[in-house]
This record gives structure tokens, C-alpha cells and sequence, in this order.
């Protein structure tokens, strides 16, 4: 640590940092790239690795849409800067690769085919109805 900073005011100090930059990414306005958060959130793993902040998804729904909750939690993904990490990760298999947008996540689920429902990520555990 720098200074005289207790290693409890770096993970204070880290998980503000992160649940700023979260509420900010999840609002529709990130403030810093997606490698500088992640190296927060490195950080804070190394330091506090069982941190709350480290499990929070987003914000509550807040639109008047039909609240529902999703039978599997729609949880973020691992990712990778390492083209190694990714060859490890496909095992041998045949990958296709995309560039990133960000967006809304949905859960769709069909019966026989046909569209029954569409839900947001929402915070993970709850999404919304938009199935219109």
C-alpha cells in the first residue's frame, strides 16, 4: 500500500469507486473504459475477493412493466484480455467471435417454437415483461 493508507481504506476506497462506475455503466453512462473497471475490480478480488460489491448487478427495475423472475439467474460472464485464457476456455473447439455492444440482455422463452416471453436482464434475478 502507498503512504499510510490502511489496506481497509484501499478496499473502502475500491468498492466506492466500483459501485459508482457501476451505477453509472448500468445507467446508460459509462465514465471509464471496461479495462480500467476491470482493473478495479481485480484489485478489490485480490484484496477482499468475498467483497458485496462484487455481486452487485445493477440497479432495481424500475419501469411500471410486468415484474418476473427468471428460472436460471442471468449472470454476467467471464471475460478475458488474454487470447491464451480464450483458446483454454474453447477446449479445442471451433470459435466465432463478435464485437461487444452493449445493450439490453433478454431471456427468451419459446413453446413449440413459438414466443411466450420475453424478459429483460434486469438485475438479474428479476427482469421485465416486454414481450408486448
Amino acid at each position: 500500500m502507498t503512504g499510510n493508507k490502511q489496506i481497509s481504506d484501499v478496499i473502502s476506497e475500491l468498492a466506492d469507486k466500483i459501485l459508482t462506475h457501476k451505477k453509472l455503466y448500468y445507467g446508460g453512462k459509462p465514465a471509464i473504459s471496461d479495462a480500467v473497471y476491470d482493473k478495479f475490480e481485480d484489485q478489490l478480488k485480490n484484496l477482499a475477493p468475498h467483497h458485496p460489491v462484487l455481486s452487485y448487478v445493477g440497479t432495481e427495475v424500475a419501469s411500471d412493466s410486468e415484474k418476473v423472475t427468471h428460472a436460471e439467474p442471468m449472470l454476467s460472464l467471464q471475460k478475458t484480455y488474454e487470447v491464451n485464457d480464450l483458446y483454454r476456455w474453447a477446449e479445442g473447439q471451433e470459435v466465432i467471435g463478435t464485437l461487444k455492444v452493449d445493450g439490453v440482455s433478454m431471456s427468451l422463452v419459446f413453446d413449440k417454437g413459438k414466443l411466450e416471453m420475453a424478459k429483460t436482464r434486469g438485475n438479474g434475478v428479476v427482469g421485465e415483461n416486454v414481450t408486448g
